[in-house]
């Protein structure tokens, strides 16, 4: 804030249990829903903290009032960035950017279609109702917070730390053999984007123990 004191944020909130889900099947996050559940919390309790700092320069907006009201949604985030709409902003299959964004990576090839609303339960099949209640444990508050209904009963979640990781890690060693051997160029384009957050969070955590900030070259 202190090099950019105009800097406005946009908090996308999405269900924690599709977050979730989906984090679950994405080789830069863990491969465990206890830890994902966590790091979701964790990333919100930020938001959270900004927002009480900074009331007047965070929207916060639900990712499922978009799929269900995209244009009034798109509206109010255009309006607190000071940028005029344009219809068109909602048609993403006619943007000739997305489209070449699509055809660059696995990664992306999901850009140039608009998101599908019958998604939005996709976690109940993707997901036990094991993991469904750890998560909803984690976020309970969050997810009273931000409107999201329960579907179980609260449970104390203990001791699940150093399983998860020994299966997270396991997991990411199986995902990223399997797309070296599959699919090369998304393992090359995947690895660089791992390996430089991975460097990032190194130079963040150096930074903190240190009492300074930690600058980005690029």
């Amino acid at each position: 804030m202190e090099l950019f004191p105009d800097m406005l944020f946009l908090n996308v909130v999405r269900d924690p249990r599709a977050q979730v889900a989906s984090m679950n099947r994405a080789i830069i996050h863990d491969f465990d829903t206890f830890l994902n559940a966590r790091t979701w919390v964790d990333a919100h309790r930020v938001a959270q903290a900004l927002l009480e700092r900074y009331p007047a320069r965070v929207l916060t907006i639900r990712y499922e009032d978009f799929l269900a009201r995209p244009e009034e949604i798109l509206r109010r985030v255009c309006g607190f960035f000071g940028i005029a709409f344009l219809p068109q902003m909602l048609d993403v299959g006619h943007s000739a950017e997305a489209r070449q964004i699509s055809t660059l990576s696995a990664l992306w090839a999901s850009n140039c279609y608009a998101p599908i609303a019958a998604n939005v339960d996709k976690f109940k099949e993707q997901l036990s109702l094991d993991e469904i209640e750890i998560i909803e444990t984690l976020a309970r508050d969050l997810m009273a917070h931000y409107g999201y209904a329960p579907m179980t009963a609260a449970s104390a979640v203990a001791g699940c730390d150093a399983a998860a990781r020994l299966r997270s890690d396991a997991g990411r060693r199986t995902a990223w053999g399997e797309l070296e051997k599959g699919g090369f160029r998304d393992f090359v384009l995947r690895r660089v984007r791992a390996d430089y957050l991975a460097n990032l969070r190194i130079r963040l955590e150096q930074a903190a123990a240190r009492g300074v900030e930690a600058t980005d070259p690029a």
